[in-house]
């Protein structure tokens, strides 16, 4: 039944092709049309009948191509969901269990052969452990290579052992023989509910199989128990509560669903028996230590025809079966270490017969191992020192080391944070006063912090492509991303910021946009460097000038996986094993990483990724241009206005009706006398708000009445100086006037003083009263956005 979704996914294809190509042609004529009438040229009706034709061809392809990729996609999640228990829906679900086994298998065989198990293998025992972690069990005894046996039979599987004893390879060799799936813990947060962060956890290391599936497919792998999650590394989740795990784990996973969980001992006891709470139906083996026969068989064997320099070390072995040496070598990790340390002679074995305590035995190994992994005589590459130093940077980071992380933020001056608030500040001094551009800087600043937590919590991990195209097409991909966000950004802020000065406020057009380049460069500058890749890029130059980090991580990332230091189960890369990331801590300078998240959901894949990428920048960059236009446009809405007082001449009635309530409105009105053939002058100055601050008018505010004489007709003029600003006229048989309807002064001015004139042009005998409310100059601020750039 499968063969039914290309079928169709292809007679999709046609429909859509015929209906949006039909659809297109018929009004993709009629708009080039109506385009052509905007310009000068003669296209010709022909030549609009071939453009029409052919951009309804291209628009229906496209169309078409995007249904029949989107028809595949959704065809699993509709069968799944309308049909689950179909003969459709159980060979959709053995398809993507093959492909998954495939990939572990091949993925799970390189990480393996990596650490040389296949050449040198350990051999180790399995048994129920002793410690009471669980209500009752048989005791059990198997060897490591039985263990899958063992997980097949009793479904529910922890597996105890102590640093380094070899749960991670036991755990990697069992999800290769089961149809089973290696998941290291160290990125499950417990607050997100375990089948949730699996199913999550699957699309995000196995994206070319959730794409060709779809992820609901292995969501319910997951759910129905077809596939066997192997979990590893219960110690080491980042919380402060083990208990919850326990109990999640216990009611996440039924009786026809198996698992296999791998944690140290003295961990796993603790969150057990701390709340009495067990895994109910689990059975909990214990990886013995390496027994003294097999430790010295093993070193006979890794010494090979050199056995004369390992001689007393063999001999120690055997003579102290309980010694330090014996004591500190009875883990894989250290034999693996032991044998690269120490091979082909590079350096004489019987100095670890020097060492009084195992402890000292196993620093000295950890130590040594970065040394032999980066040996010149055996590869030539990068100084010891220098990768040692480089590497020591990385252990600062989370157990899993994603190139993005690098550049996840840290306690860094960031130079958005300085520079966008100096503009905020500086264009609010200019549109208004010193004092706004000290209040809005000091906001524009303080709200930075507040967004990027905000961001921080509810921002989604990265899309992990790197299993698929290989990290650095991935890096490639995310750069070029960044770079048309940083383009669109710079050219549409700009764009807007020449219109706006070069239109708005009559700004010479070469110093509008010489302004337009400078605003389109900084912010999409900005959003470039805000961006996942950007950070990623700003903070990996800054740690490698500092010496931190490499130039070129990526390769050495690569390398140190080759050479054995790193270790690549899933998408991201990992140490070797967590005591060598934790010894490395040790030589590391600053710390580089922010903690990291996990989320809920599954991340996205294809085209929400752009989403997840740009949210960061974009919200950011708003914010802080919302500090410049949001105080453009109340300046835009809202006339400030200053009062005006009486200075000198003819002196007008005073009446002062202010109100200290919400239910009334306070009113100041100033009151004249005019006899018939009258001409009055009154000099009035505007309060000033801000000392130090000229202040720019363009309008006169507040409302004229004439009353006492119908017949009244008198000229207002209002002058600065010797300028005239404003005329006009007022009937006593008219409403009261709102000057709000003058139209603004053609050249705003910075005046002191203004004087007003009243003349009576009527040659009737009664005399006017003439009030004017609230009598105010309306000020303008635009004026010194269009003086600072002319």
């Amino acid at each position: 039944m499968m063969r039914l979704r290309k079928p169709l996914a292809g007679l999709v294809f046609l429909l859509v092709l015929i209906t949006v190509w039909a659809i297109a042609r018929r009004y993709m004529g009629s708009f080039l049309t109506w385009a052509d009438s905007f310009t000068t040229l003669e296209i010709g009706q022909d030549l609009i009948g071939l453009a029409r034709d052919t951009g309804a061809a291209g628009v229906a392809v496209a169309a078409a191509v995007f249904a029949f990729k989107l028809t595949e996609r959704l065809w699993n999640r509709i069968v799944l969901k309308w049909w689950p228990t179909s003969e459709i829906s159980i060979e959709v679900l053995d398809a993507a269990l093959a492909a998954l086994t495939e990939e572990v298998n091949v993925r799970l065989t390189a990480e393996t052969g990596s650490r040389e198990v296949w050449s040198a293998p350990v051999i180790l025992r399995v048994r129920t452990t002793s410690r009471h972690v669980q209500r009752h069990a048989d005791d059990v005894v198997v060897d490591g290579s039985a263990l899958v046996g063992l997980v097949r039979e009793r479904r529910h599987v922890v597996l105890l052992g102590e640093a380094g004893a070899g749960k991670t390879v036991l755990a990697q060799l069992t999800a290769m023989k089961l149809p089973g799936v290696y998941l290291p813990l160290s990125s499950w947060n417990p607050q997100v509910p375990l089948g949730a962060w699996m199913a999550s956890k699957l699309v995000q290391d196995f994206p070319e199989i959730a794409r060709r599936f779809g992820p609901e497919v292995l969501r319910r792998l997951v759910a129905t128990g077809r596939v066997t999650p192997v979990l590893d590394g219960l110690d080491e989740v980042l919380t402060g509560s083990k208990n919850p795990m326990v109990e999640k784990i216990d009611n996440q996973f039924t009786d026809m669903m198996t698992f296999l969980l791998t944690s140290r001992p003295e961990f796993y006891e603790t969150a057990v028996q701390s709340d009495r709470q067990y895994l109910s139906r689990a059975l909990v083996v214990e990886i013995d230590p390496v027994d003294a026969p097999s430790l010295t068989s093993y070193v006979e064997r890794i010494a090979g025809t050199d056995l004369d320099s390992w001689r007393s070390v063999i001999d120690h072995l055997a003579e102290q079966p309980d010694g330090s040496l014996a004591t500190a070598l009875r883990t894989p990790l250290m034999l693996y270490l032991l044998r690269v340390t120490y091979r082909r002679g590079r350096r004489d074995p019987s100095e670890l017969l020097g060492f009084e305590e195992a402890a000292a035995i196993e620093n000295h190994l950890l130590d040594a191992f970065v040394p032999a992994a980066y040996d010149q005589s055996l590869r030539p590459g990068l100084p010891v020192d220098r990768a040692r130093r480089w590497l020591a940077t990385l252990a600062r980071g989370p157990r899993e080391l994603r190139w993005w992380n690098i550049g996840s933020g840290g306690p860094t001056l960031n130079v958005a944070m300085v520079v966008l608030p100096i503009v905020a500040g500086l264009f609010n001094y200019v549109a208004a006063n010193w004092l706004m551009g000290i209040v809005m800087t000091a906001l524009s600043a303080w709200a930075y912090p507040k967004v990027r937590s905000l961001l921080f919590e509810l921002d989604e991990d990265v899309v992990a492509d790197d299993n698929v195209i290989g990290i650095r097409a991935h890096l490639r991909r995310y750069r070029w991303m960044s770079s048309v966000l940083a383009s669109t950004i710079a050219i549409g802020v700009g764009g807007l910021v020449g219109v706006v000065l070069g239109g708005g406020f009559d700004a010479d057009p070469q110093v509008a946009w010489t302004w337009a380049g400078v605003a389109g460069l900084l912010c999409g500058g900005w959003c470039f460097l805000e961006t996942v890749w950007g950070s990623y890029f700003i903070r990996r130059m800054r740690l490698a000038l500092s010496g931190k980090l490499p130039l070129r991580l990526i390769p050495f990332l690569e390398d140190a996986h080759e050479r054995g230091v790193l270790r690549q189960p899933g998408a991201a890369y990992q140490f070797r094993h967590a005591r060598l990331q934790d010894r490395l801590q040790l030589l590391a300078p600053n710390g580089v990483y922010f903690p990291t998240r996990t989320t809920t959901g599954a991340p996205p894949i294809r085209f929400a990724v752009f989403f997840v990428m740009f949210r960061t920048p974009l919200i950011r960059l708003g914010t802080h241009l919302g500090f410049i236009v949001l105080p453009l446009l109340a300046l835009s809405i809202i006339t400030v206005i200053q009062p005006l007082r009486f200075e000198s001449g003819e002196k007008p009635l005073v009446q002062d009706d202010t109100c200290w309530t919400y239910s009334c409105r306070s009113e100041i009105h100033y009151d004249w006398t005019a006899p018939p053939a009258a001409t009055l002058s009154t000099t009035m100055v505007a309060t000033q708000g801000i000392p130090w601050e000229e202040t720019f008018f363009g309008s006169i505010r507040g409302m004229f009445d004439v009353t006492g004489c119908e017949s009244a007709d008198l000229e207002i003029s209002i002058s600065g100086g010797t300028s005239p600003l404003t005329v006009f006229r007022v009937r006593g048989d008219e409403p009261p006037r709102d000057l709000r309807d003058l139209p603004d002064w053609p050249e705003p001015r910075a005046v002191d003083a203004v004087t007003v004139t009243f003349r009576r042009l009527d040659v009737a005998d009664c005399t006017a009263h003439i009030r004017w409310t609230d009598p105010s100059l309306g000020i303008n601020r635009t004026v010194r956005i269009r003086t600072f750039f002319q």
